[in-house]
């Protein structure tokens, strides 16, 4: 079965740009990504968490931060109910130093907080949870403060150190491209779109995003792809062709030939040998 694909028009809704809940999970809950954000922090309970293929442990005052492009599962340890704080926010609520701040070396955030942070944490949720029950003067503003001091925080505890990429990205609007392909690469995105969205011309961002990257756009966009195909094939059962597609690759045969050239195996061996 293909895992579940949550959309943000259904559970953010065009009039907001979050929502939050505050929900206790006895049961696994299947594989599934989605098209927004994900902050989730774990008041009581315990279990696991595979998340891109790789295995976390959930415990409380576990904090993780998902993007668009990450796909993960949750399986309560036998016996436990996993208590949950979770935010879910469109991609138009984070503005271009906080994408630096939290994803400049492409990576989804899961932290373990100390006993100090997580309690400090629990009381922002626990604050934008009092408010998105009430109506009051300010309540979006109030509840977006909040969760923008948590992503703050996470940043800061996880100590991101932007990659090499957008180390030498001198040119912002180039870094925000990488930012945005590096959380919409499963689109049918082109360079030219890409450089549209950079303000600058096809040609121009090329030759600046070579130069910055040392790879071709489509290179680059391709090496994303089939990183992500990579970890399907770890962490699911879906067929070779349905990843092929999910990855954003628009054609089986090209999918083989560009994974076999990077791993020197094809999808499915790669899938036996792990």
């Amino acid at each position: 079965m293909e895992p579940q694909r949550l959309s943000e028009s259904e559970l953010i809704g065009a009039k907001s740009s979050f929502q939050v809940f505050r929900t206790s999970l006895k049961d696994p809950y299947p594989l599934h990504w989605h098209e927004f954000y994900e902050l989730t922090f774990i008041i009581s309970g315990g279990g696991r968490q595979t998340i891109n293929g790789e295995k976390h442990t959930l415990e409380p005052g576990a904090l993780f931060l998902l993007t668009p492009v990450d796909f993960h599962q949750l399986d309560p340890d036998p016996g436990q109910t996993i208590e949950i704080f979770n935010i879910i926010f469109s991609g138009d609520f984070l503005d271009d130093e906080m994408r630096q701040w939290l994803f400049g070396d492409q990576c989804y955030r899961n932290l373990q907080l100390s006993e100090k942070d997580s309690a400090l944490v629990l009381m922002e949720y626990e604050q934008i949870w009092s408010e998105h029950q009430n109506q009051g003067l300010g309540r979006e503003r109030l509840i977006r403060s909040g969760l923008e001091r948590i992503l703050l925080e996470l940043a800061r505890l996880s100590e991101v150190k932007p990659s090499l990429a957008l180390l030498d990205a001198s040119h912002p609007a180039v870094q925000n491209a990488l930012l945005h392909l590096q959380h919409e690469f499963r689109t049918p995105i082109t360079l030219k779109h890409v450089a549209s969205e950079a303000g600058l011309t096809p040609t121009y961002f090329s030759e600046i995003f070579h130069k910055m990257t040392g790879m071709q756009f489509q290179k680059y966009l391709q090496t994303l792809r089939l990183h992500f195909a990579a970890s399907l094939l770890h962490a699911s059962d879906l067929p070779v062709t349905e990843i092929c597609f999910a990855s954003g690759f628009g054609n089986l045969a090209h999918f083989e030939r560009a994974f076999h050239e990077k791993y020197s195996v094809s999808p499915s061996f790669y899938r036996q040998k792990i």
